[in-house]
């Protein structure tokens, strides 16, 4: 599939996959959501939900094979990518899915265009747990020390290298446009280090410092929720159990499921999934 330009400024890459009623994904990852992360995963919905659905994949702005100009980016930037996708493929409305910071994601778009989700799945949701976060600000901060100490030259350098912004901080979070784009990778070189430095801090800042909870909505939209919601927990320091619980309890319907990444779990996991989707699937 070709990128699709979108009218927030975005170049998205997407796949489709299967026919019926669509199912948009967001994949884990952190800030490099890509669709292939999902072939990485303890089950992987492409594969399970597109023999029932229309299953529509994404790269993430700035992850991967989807770009966007070097500005300050938030939640509501990512959500307003999604919904304009949903727009550029004539959807009017669709069930999400999202794994890990995905999980966020769904919640967000569910609150920017509540009339437009119409149920979504949460795996291993993202969530604040004392300071577990600290890693995702610090790559950040990296980054911003990189390009103040050696120039955007060193930026560059560190992207053509590994454009993957988890793997190798210094590239910046648009180290993949950077190595693909010779004309973006020439800008980037014009920039000041102060203002590309600025961008990466405030986009870690609008990400993580200036929310709690699971960091793109609050606990009190999440107890008015309009979607219905599977929860499927996560058990680590980025995935607290404890946050799947606590959304599972807030939100006015949601499933919770504790145990389902196991091997010899992944056909009832995938079993659940689909009956979820499919019980809220409008006209059904």
């Amino acid at each position: 599939m070709p990128n699709v330009q979108l009218p927030t400024g975005a170049s998205i890459y997407y796949e489709e996959h299967g026919s019926g009623y669509p199912v948009l994904l967001f994949a884990l990852g952190g800030m490099d959501s890509r669709i292939e992360f999902w072939y990485q995963a303890p089950w992987n919905p492409i594969e399970a939900l597109s023999p029932h659905f229309r299953v529509i994949a994404m790269d993430q702005r700035n992850a991967h094979r989807s770009f966007a100009p070097m500005v300050v980016t938030d939640w509501g930037t990512m959500a307003a990518d999604q919904v304009a996708l949903l727009d550029a493929l004539g959807i009017e409305r669709a069930h999400v899915m999202g794994g890990c910071i995905g999980s966020s994601y769904c919640l967000r778009i569910i609150q920017e265009a509540p009339a437009r989700i119409s149920a979504a799945i949460l795996q291993n949701p993202i969530g604040l747990d004392g300071g577990n976060f600290d890693g995702f600000r610090g790559m950040f901060e990296s980054a911003a020390r990189t390009v103040e100490q050696g120039g955007a030259q060193a930026m560059v350098v560190a992207a053509m290298e590994n454009d993957r912004f988890q793997q190798n901080t210094p590239g910046g979070l648009w180290a993949a446009r950077i190595k693909a784009d010779q004309a973006f990778r020439d800008e980037v070189l014009a920039m000041q280090p102060a203002g590309i430095a600025t961008v990466h801090r405030e986009t870690s800042a609008a990400f993580f410092d200036r929310s709690d909870f699971v960091f793109s909505v609050t606990r009190d939209f999440v107890r008015t929720c309009p979607a219905p919601l599977l929860v499927l927990a996560g058990h680590d320091d980025f995935h607290p159990t404890a946050t799947a619980k606590e959304i599972a309890a807030l939100a006015p319907d949601a499933t919770y499921v504790e145990d389902w990444a196991a091997p010899e779990l992944r056909p009832q996991t995938i079993a659940t999934a689909v009956a979820f989707l499919q019980r809220h699937t409008p006209g059904a």
